[in-house]
């Protein structure tokens, strides 16, 4: 079987992929393909993009929502 994200979501030209075999969540561009930044976070299950750009993470792993900003840094673990 093809390896497929978990979740995805869609901030403006570009999406955000939850991989919950490796750990990362990737922030893709759309017209361009290239990754714009990754995280690791364990056991990502889904994303949500709030309005301000912050990606929000449900991790199973730890039980909680990993906060991600437009850049891609960790703002709560």
């Amino acid at each position: 079987m093809e390896h497929q994200p978990a979740s995805l979501g869609a901030p403006p030209d570009s999406v955000i992929l939850a991989d919950g075999k490796y750990g990362k969540i990737y922030k893709k561009q759309l017209t361009s393909g290239n990754n714009l930044w990754s995280a690791d976070v364990e056991s990502p299950f889904s994303v949500y993009v709030d309005r301000n750009g912050v990606t929000w993470v449900r991790s199973n792993e730890k039980n909680c929502f990993i906060l991600i900003d437009p850049n891609g840094a960790i703002l709560q673990n």
